[in-house]
């Protein structure tokens, strides 16, 4: 189970807005293809359904079923993408967005050094 705050898990919520029960611009079917590209795990799982089974209830899920290097590398993929999508210009960001983002990142390396070894 992962081992980062409120706080921080709340700054991963704002910049992917997962407020909405959506995860960035995906729908169910590139959600899937994109966490089984990533990572190789179906987030469809039974063992990520988490509240309403929505794609950010189903990313909470996985937040609470995997280890902290497992979840610091998905988060990374994740902020991989959401950066890919700034600089396509298909998401509209500012410099608050920009500072988020940056500790977002520091919050994945914490993650990761945590527990280096995957399931």
């Amino acid at each position: 189970m992962a081992k980062f705050s409120f706080i921080e898990k709340s700054k991963f919520e704002k910049l992917f807005g997962m407020s909405s029960g959506y995860v960035l611009d995906f729908s169910d079917r590139t959600f899937q293809e994109f966490i089984a590209d990533a990572i190789k795990v179906d987030i469809y799982d039974e063992k990520y359904n988490h509240g309403s089974g929505s794609k950010a209830n189903r990313l909470r899920g996985y937040w609470l079923a995997e280890s902290n290097y497992n979840i610091g590398k998905l988060l990374e993929k994740l902020l991989e993408y959401w950066m890919h999508k700034v600089q396509m210009q298909e998401i509209d960001y500012d410099r608050t967005d920009e500072l988020l983002y940056e500790e977002c990142l520091k919050i994945v390396e914490n993650l990761k050094s945590e527990n280096p070894v995957e399931n």
